[in-house]
């Protein structure tokens, strides 16, 4: 699931104001970090509801998915992107 707010204008003003820390979602987000935002440390947000029960009304389906996070991982490391965590 993509965040509406993370367009690439608003990470370009992230960028430009020196903002810490980002998290990002999916690969599209990891590489606006990286080309606007390049001096931010990066979390990346996980889902796991695929582990919960799916009646779970608490658990909104945010992050990404767990299939995806070894690539994301992987394309960051490449890349030389400052990961620091994963949420």
């Amino acid at each position: 699931m993509d965040c509406p707010l993370w367009t690439r204008k608003s990470m370009r003003i992230a960028g430009e104001c020196e903002v810490g820390t980002i998290v990002i979602e999916n690969e599209k987000q990891l590489m606006d970090a990286i080309s606007y935002a390049p001096h931010a440390r990066i979390l990346l947000a996980i889902s796991l509801t695929e582990c919960r029960a799916e009646s779970d009304s608490l658990m909104a389906h945010k992050g990404a998915h767990i299939e995806d996070v070894e690539g994301l991982l992987m394309t960051a490391f490449e890349l030389r992107a400052k990961v620091v965590g994963i949420r």
